[in-house]
């Protein structure tokens, strides 16, 4: 166990936390299959949510705070690991993408937020390297993702159980493809885009097979939901049928 100080801006937090839950997104294939079908679909895909999210954020692009305040009021539901008294590492898994969520929905700040608990070794040396790079770099906006400066998220080999799942990290690009135009777009009302986002997202935990396919037709849609008068409930009512 590693508790890990930092001193640093929004933004540069948010990153920091987007790389430590996109190192977790991992941790599941400690869980024996059965469990696994309890938490996988649900909490992967919320945390990859996060973990896109999050980058975005922290790049300097804009995002609208109400789409991280949707999933903020979301993710709570989604840890079911919490309850069922498992070990620490799951419940840092929830706190971490909780608060990498309320860092972006700007919700007033505890101070523990500069406080991050680590759990593994590896983990821990891998977010200790992200801090002292960030504290070299000087930049307030920043590619946090395993191309930019900060470089991979595992800076040695990674740790085994990062490996027994199958790109534990494949949502978060498909993620951010999808997600980004909704979040930067600045034309749609508040009440259409809290639908939107809360219809996407249950649509999606039920059937992450659309990430890809709708990635293809966002667009369209939100040019056709920013126009006046336009009534996003019959717009999206064309993504009941999977494309």
């Amino acid at each position: 166990m590693a508790l890990l100080r930092f001193d640093l801006p929004l933004r540069p937090l948010a990153g920091l936390y987007a790389r430590i839950v996109r190192r977790e997104l991992g941790i599941f294939g400690l869980l024996p299959p059965r469990d696994m079908d309890i938490v996988f679909d649900q909490s992967l895909f919320a945390r990859s949510v996060a973990v896109a999210l999050g980058q975005s954020f922290a790049g300097g692009d804009f995002v609208r705070k109400e789409f991280a305040q949707a999933l903020s009021l979301r993710l709570p539901t989604y840890d079911q690991f919490t309850q069922l008294n498992w070990s620490l590492p799951f419940a840092n898994v929830a706190e971490h993408a909780n608060a990498l969520v309320e860092i972006v929905a700007q919700i007033p700040s505890p101070s523990d937020r500069q406080r991050v608990e680590i759990v593994g070794n590896a983990e821990a040396e891998a977010v200790q390297t992200d801090y002292q790079r960030l504290l070299r770099l000087k930049m307030d906006a920043l590619d946090y993702s395993p191309e930019g400066p900060l470089g991979p998220i595992w800076q040695r080999e990674e740790p085994p159980w990062w490996r027994l799942v199958d790109k534990p990290d494949r949502w978060v690009t498909p993620l951010t493809n999808l997600c980004a135009p909704i979040w930067s777009s600045k034309q749609l009302s508040e009440d259409s885009f809290t639908y939107l986002v809360n219809f996407g997202l249950d649509r999606i935990e039920s059937n992450p097979g659309l990430i890809e396919r709708w990635t293809e037709t966002v667009y369209l849609l939100l040019i056709n939901a920013s126009r006046p008068g336009a009534n996003i409930r019959n717009l999206v009512d064309c993504c009941r049928t999977d494309p």
